[in-house]
């Protein structure tokens, strides 16, 4: 038995404006995308686990995507080394098939329900998703207060150039050019995100990536000011770039990681970790652009609770209606599905000139 090999993502966002997704970025020309269709409770997420933990315990690299909404649930599974990926293809995170047949086939989960045992609960139902849906847009309302009120005026030039300026010392120490192999390529995914268990980060993905990490103290817009820098000159100089989008933000860069040269930059410091920091903010306040007054801090920070409470609430209500469907699923037969889609990828994969050309991708 091979030793595994994960890495863990979201490819969602819950935003200011609502639901963000990078779940396009699933379409690849190398890769088949099986998009799972299914209503609540049919078994998606478990479907997709059962198949990771026997191809990850087979030394396949395997990237879990994690929902946004609820973190313990998969909303996609990625096996680059075998040419193949499965997503939830239904709301919020839509998919359908570009291609079918060819790139993207569907698997219908939605077959395995009893449906006629279902139908008695079918205003039960309705009325459990009338109020999650109303518990999401509480939760956005609130996601969209706390930032306004966090929001800080754009930082002066002064401070831009010597943020880009640290960055570029950044780049000559540490970012040589790839004169090996370069084929520099662009990855997005979402490294952190703000669940119904509050703002969670997923570090152990930044560890797996990264020997050295780099932790950077300060606004969001300062972050990504050095970020962009970094990441555009990984690009430049031949090296494979994961960004990682702020999930309140996605037009702005969080973190970014290079797994080649085995570097991370990342905005959130990990309790109890020893990482280098990067001190932006006494920059910032050096050339007069001072932080948010504590009062603003404390009231953004209690209607980004509340938001987060909201979030909770929505998945207690998707777990009442996923505790109405359960028990007319046929779950032995989703996993009967499960065990037949993981002995196929493995046999396909048994000659060597199956697999991917080159096995450190991770996209």
């Amino acid at each position: 038995m091979s030793a595994k090999r994960e890495l863990h993502f979201f490819l969602g966002a819950n935003t200011p404006n609502g639901f963000y997704s990078l779940y396009d970025r699933l379409y690849l020309p190398d890769r088949h995308l099986y998009i799972i269709k299914g209503g609540p409770g049919c078994g998606k997420s478990s479907f997709m686990r059962k198949i990771a933990a026997e191809v990850s315990k087979c030394g396949y690299l395997t990237e879990y995507i994690h929902c946004s909404g609820d973190p313990d649930s998969l909303d996609a599974v990625c096996f680059p080394e075998l040419g193949v990926s499965y997503a939830d293809g239904t709301a919020p995170h839509v998919l359908e098939p570009r291609c079918p047949g060819a790139g993207q086939s569907y698997i219908d989960l939605g077959s395995f329900y009893d449906l006629t045992a279902l139908a008695p609960h079918r205003e039960d139902m309705e009325a459990l998703i009338k109020r999650g849906s109303g518990a999401y847009a509480r939760a956005y309302s609130l996601l969209k207060a706390s930032c306004a009120v966090g929001a800080l005026p754009c930082p002066g030039e002064e401070t831009v150039s010597a943020v880009l300026k640290r960055a570029d010392g950044f780049i000559r120490r540490e970012i040589r050019r790839n004169t090996d192999s370069p084929a520099p390529s662009l990855t997005e995914r979402f490294l952190d995100a703000v669940t119904c268990r509050g703002h969670i980060v997923l570090f152990q993905t930044a560890h797996a990536l990264a020997e050295k990490i780099f932790v950077l103290d300060g606004t969001p817009e300062l972050s990504s000011l050095f970020l962009d820098r970094i990441a555009a000159a990984s690009l430049e100089r031949g090296w494979k770039v994961v960004r990682c989008p702020s999930p309140l933000a996605p037009a702005k860069t969080g973190h970014v990681l290079l797994p080649e040269l085995k570097l991370g930059f990342i905005s959130d410091s990990e309790p109890g970790s020893r990482c280098r920091h990067i001190r932006l903010a006494s920059l910032a306040r050096r050339h007069g652009d001072l932080p948010l007054p504590p009062p603003l801090r404390r009231l953004s920070a209690a209607l980004m609770s509340d938001a987060e409470s909201a979030f909770s609430e929505a998945k207690k209500i998707h777990d009442e209606l996923e505790a109405l469907y359960n028990p007319h699923v046929d779950f032995k037969g989703v996993y009967e599905l499960a065990s037949r889609h993981t002995a196929a990828l493995l046999k396909a994969a048994e000659p060597a000139g199956s697999l991917l050309d080159n096995p450190e991708d991770i996209c």
